[in-house]
């Protein structure tokens, strides 16, 4: 299979689980370049969705014969060779095909047509460049899933679809209201109500607007500290 690495270039991998983690091995590159992925590293669907969409079927290298399967704006898989000496694949579209008659000897034919390409990915993208059949890979049709990487895929998303029912069922809990009931400051409107249903004339502790007959009725302070316990 093939992976679409950070640089977007893709490299034929092979892959390896262990419980949580997926270990990514280069093909022809040594161990120091594996890379490692934890699926709590994943905290939406989407992350899982864009993660598996880096893996994909080995492209296939065409063959001088197979240019006819080229064609003004098919996505091919194509090798760039940078001024240091990389060779990289990344996706692009042709944009041009400009035929020209093969040579075909005694065993073999060999193709002579040029294409004009427009990078997709990487620090090539937007670009247009020429190609010859040699530079060009097509992928196979189809999404086959390597079991490895499906088992951690799979874990993954359970791991966030529990994670998201806890914050459910967290969202819909009851609210505290211990603290609310054993609050003194708010026992004092409870206390004036209580005073309101025992008052014994007509003189009311305390109204809508604040007064009865021009004045209010006021309590000495040591008077309701006796009754509630504590300093106002």
């Amino acid at each position: 299979m093939e992976f679409q690495s950070d640089d977007q270039a893709w490299y034929d991998v092979k892959v390896s689980r262990n419980d949580d983690i997926l270990t990514v091995k280069y093909v022809n590159f040594s161990e120091e370049f594996n890379e490692t992925f934890h699926v709590g590293k994943f905290k939406t669907i989407d992350k899982v969705n864009d993660f598996k969409r880096r893996f994909r079927q080995s492209s296939v290298q065409l063959q001088d014969q197979d240019c006819h399967k080229i064609f003004q704006g098919k996505t091919v898989c194509a090798s760039y060779n940078f001024n240091n000496g990389e060779v990289k694949f990344f996706d692009a579209m042709v944009v041009e095909v400009l035929n020209e008659k093969h040579k075909v000897g005694e065993e073999e034919e060999e193709c002579s047509c040029t294409y004009v390409l427009k990078w997709h990915d990487g620090s090539l993208e937007g670009e247009r460049t020429f190609a010859k059949i040699s530079d060009i890979c097509l992928t196979p049709p189809g999404n086959r899933v390597d079991p490895s990487l499906a088992a951690f895929l799979k874990i993954a998303m359970e791991r966030i679809d529990k994670g998201s029912l806890r914050c459910e069922v967290a969202g819909h809990e009851e609210p505290n209201t211990a603290s609310l009931e054993s609050n003194p400051v708010l026992n004092i409107e409870a206390y004036f109500m209580k005073l309101r249903r025992q008052r014994k004339n007509r003189f009311a502790v305390r109204t809508t607007e604040g007064r009865v007959n021009g004045r209010c009725k006021r309590f000495q302070k040591k008077q309701i500290v006796d009754k509630l316990g504590f300093i106002m």
